[in-house]
């Protein structure tokens, strides 16, 4: 498996899936369309994954290290596809003019959530905060995940 292609891969998502308009759409489904449209991207990410050989399936993890690494991919999967972080809440409030609504912290307990608030209480700035939670990290944790599941690191793209 290429060392780089999986965070690349998830860095490009998380910018898609944190764009505004991506958002906004989400905000118009109800609780159950936006379940099936989740798990829909859930099945053809994974499914496009192991098209390319990207997702170590069938092996079974022969050390700590693996699993660490698999966690930190895993981690980094639902800190882009979550939607329960502060800056969603900011951006479809902003969107309606509407800034008073307040969300308890038990919507920001996953992934994406503890993520965002812990880089937005040192940036203090929404956009920064976006780029940093969903395409640096998931570049970052990815990249070392892959590096840990991998047997052999292999320099290069594709």
């Amino acid at each position: 498996m290429n060392l780089l292609a999986l965070p690349i891969i998830f860095a490009c998502i998380g910018f898609l899936v944190s764009t505004k308009s991506w958002l906004l759409f989400l905000d118009t489904l109800n609780p159950a369309q936006g379940l099936a449209v989740y798990y829909f991207i859930v099945f053809i990410t994974i499914s496009v994954l192991q098209y390319f050989g990207l997702v170590i399936g069938g092996q079974k993890m022969q050390s700590f290290r693996q699993t660490i690494g698999e966690i930190l991919i895993i981690f980094s999967f639902f800190i882009l596809f979550n939607f329960e972080s502060q800056y969603v809440q900011w951006v479809v409030d902003k969107s309606k003019n509407n800034t008073s609504s307040n969300c308890t912290t038990v919507y920001d307990q996953s992934e994406d959530g503890a993520t965002y608030y812990l880089v937005n209480s040192s940036i203090n700035s929404p956009e920064k905060s976006r780029y940093i939670t969903f395409v640096m990290i998931p570049f970052i944790l990815t990249l070392i995940g892959v590096m840990l599941v991998q047997e052999k690191i292999e320099i290069g793209i594709l």
